[in-house]
């Protein structure tokens, strides 16, 4: 009897401490993932591509959201991760100001330039 209750002990002592271990390793890789993530949202991106890089026509149709324009530019190799840029979107000052229309833009433009094309600011008319 006694056999029993220590086997039993042992086996709910082993299994305790097996699941606290694998949250352990999940809080520790999802930690540095998201540290990672987040890093990346608020650092400068690099560009797609090093040096010259090569030119490249999007079109932005009328009614793309911002998710949408994150995935066009990831498509023609203009960013790396749409859903980083499509963060660091949002988060900017350029968040509802995306214009739809076609745009030449160049593979070692970083984000924040992509963002200063497709979102113009609107000229300003001085009154004489």
């Amino acid at each position: 009897m006694e056999t029993k209750k220590l086997a039993g002990t042992i086996l709910s002592v082993s299994s305790r401490t097996c699941v606290f271990l694998l949250v352990v390793v999940f809080l520790y890789f999802f930690g540095k993932n998201a540290f990672r993530f987040g890093t990346a949202i608020f650092n400068e991106q690099a560009p797609a591509a090093e040096g010259e890089g090569y030119n490249v026509t999007i079109t932005i149709p009328e009614d793309a959201s911002n998710s949408d324009v994150a995935k066009i530019l990831e498509k023609n190799g203009l960013v790396e991760d749409n859903k980083l840029f499509f963060i660091q979107l949002s988060l900017s000052n350029y968040a509802k100001a995306v214009v739809p229309g076609t745009y030449t833009l160049n593979t070692s433009m970083k984000p924040s330039e992509i963002m200063v094309i497709i979102s113009p600011e609107p000229e300003t008319t001085t009154e004489e």
